[in-house]
């Protein structure tokens, strides 16, 4: 599963709101009798029922699952339509087309109008730029339906973005949550890495496969037909028998199998002795991923192991690194509530972070609570208004001004 940056934002910010909104339902219900789902908790605005509660949780979890196993979309394609992509689509008969957003899967999108790359109308969009008129099927009529994507958003300030890596080596302080992001992506390029090992000796069509039955020695390829279709001296079916006893040999690459012997079914052993995956992918793109995984694996090692943590408290009432503030822009309106840190160096979202060496930045540190200052970027010049300010070690990490100010109630 793939997650886009967005989405990222989405699940992080419902997490967060289930923690604040649940932490003072938590210990009543938890000392409850198991089954006692008429219990009923009033927070002053909402009654709560136990079973809420344990649907919330169980919601929580899978939300904490999905960012703990899923791949990142870093970089969104604005060209053609890929993974991340929000773009302009017409159905047949409607008069006005709608934004929609391509995605791997649409946990916790639920706000937002998506498009599932799994469904049929997903697949078909893949790789379709402004004008394309897509055919699939629809699940609802039962028949061919077409679409017409009317345009792409190419505007990069209406994506949620990963901050950019600069010179790691420069980096001196990382705030806690930074470390959490670091030790998550470890997990996830590990995981890549043994993925990509597997997939160099997994028997997938395509696949070279020598191996030995006594002195015997044979190649073959590994094909997708049915087994009265192959050439018997070259090919092996995946669907066959002796397909799945090749496939899962043991640890010394040993198989079994039992073949025709003068009318007798014998056993017999047999062992692979190589796999060739060129006609599968390139061995030297293959080989320059998982030397980039290995680069990057040592890049987080260093920060976790080399790298000092900063401790907000020290910052007292004022604004500087591991800070948690509520910027607004009295210009344009724009608002955000960001953790300030002195560079990104993992999957940090410019919804949720800001670095001290940016435009806004620059100008915020040292600030007290309700403090403005002026900020010139990109030619214009402009009011940002900072509140909220939270240098405490356990901060909200609520991306939402508003909604910080609500929870914190």
């Amino acid at each position: 599963m793939k997650l886009i940056p967005e989405q990222v934002q989405a699940l992080l910010n419902a997490l967060e709101v289930e923690k604040e909104a649940l932490s003072s339902f938590k210990d009543y219900f938890s000392g409850l009798k198991h089954g006692d789902s008429e219990a009923m908790l009033n927070d002053g605005s909402n009654l709560f029922s136990e079973s809420q509660y344990l649907l919330t949780e169980k919601m929580k979890a899978s939300f904490a699952d999905a960012l703990k196993r899923s791949d990142r979309v870093r970089e969104i394609d604005t060209t053609k339509i890929e993974l991340g992509t929000k773009f302009f689509l017409q159905f047949l008969g409607e008069e006005q087309p709608e934004l929609y957003t391509l995605v791997d899967t649409k946990i916790g999108m639920s706000n937002i109008n998506c498009i599932s790359l799994d469904t049929s109308i997903g697949k078909a969009l893949q790789g379709a730029v402004a004008g394309d008129e897509v055919v699939y099927f629809s699940p609802e009529t039962k028949q061919q339906m077409t679409a017409t994507v009317t345009g792409i958003v190419d505007d990069k300030n209406q994506y949620v973005k990963y901050l950019p890596h600069r010179d790691l080596s420069e980096v001196s302080y990382l705030t806690d949550s930074q470390v959490e992001l670091l030790e998550l992506e470890k997990d996830l390029v590990t995981h890549e890495m043994v993925k990509e090992k597997s997939e160099m000796k997994e028997l997938v069509p395509g696949t070279k496969v020598t191996f030995c039955i006594g002195d015997d020695k044979r190649e073959y390829t590994v094909v997708d037909k049915p087994e009265y279709a192959i050439d018997k001296d070259s090919e092996i079916s995946i669907h066959s028998d002796f397909f799945q006893r090749i496939e899962n040999r043991n640890i010394k690459n040993r198989f079994t199998f039992y073949m025709m012997e003068d009318g007798v079914k014998k056993r017999k052993y047999g062992r692979v002795q190589n796999v060739n995956q060129e006609n599968v992918f390139s061995y030297e793109e293959k080989n320059e991923k998982l030397n980039t995984l290995t680069t990057r694996l040592e890049e987080i090692d260093y920060l976790l192991t080399s790298v000092p943590r900063v401790n907000p408290e020290i910052n007292g009432e004022k604004i500087d690194i591991g800070s948690h503030v509520s910027l607004i822009c009295n210009e344009t309106g724009e608002s955000k509530r960001v953790e300030l840190i002195q560079r990104a160096v993992s999957f940090e979202l410019d919804t949720n972070y800001l670095e001290v060496d940016s435009p806004i930045g620059r100008q915020i540190v040292g600030l007290t609570e309700e403090s403005s200052v002026l900020v010139s970027q990109e030619g214009a010049v402009y009011t940002v208004f900072a509140f909220d300010i939270d240098n405490s070690k356990d901060a909200s990490r609520i991306s939402n001004p508003v909604l910080y100010q609500k929870l914190k109630k």
